[in-house]
């Protein structure tokens, strides 16, 4: 994690500043790069910390993949979209996921 020395006279603190990263969604559940957003009717995907490697959205509501939704998440690697109502489909949605094993 990164840190930045404070000085005080004779004093010194390492302050431990967060990445630059998205919070966790609300009413999702997210350890380390797992993300899961399941049963939360959903109607669109949620803003995720871009380290998300597994991406969890089964049971919503979720109706189309907007273009440019995944852009961020260069280590997604498991995205799961079963159980929605999908019925639109952006061109190139996944074409920046290079990592991508699981859909």
């Amino acid at each position: 994690m990164p840190g930045r020395v404070v000085g005080l006279p004779g004093v010194y603190l390492l302050l431990l500043l967060p990445v630059s990263a998205s919070p966790c969604p609300s009413r999702c559940l997210c350890f380390r790069t797992t993300v899961r957003c399941m049963h939360l009717m959903l109607e669109a995907v949620p803003d995720v910390p871009p380290q998300t490697n597994v991406l969890d959205l089964r049971f919503n509501h979720i109706k189309e993949i907007r273009p440019g939704v995944f852009r961020n998440l260069r280590n997604l690697n498991t995205l799961l979209l079963n159980n929605n109502q999908i019925k639109h489909i952006a061109r190139k949605s996944f074409e920046e996921l290079q990592n991508l094993k699981y859909l």
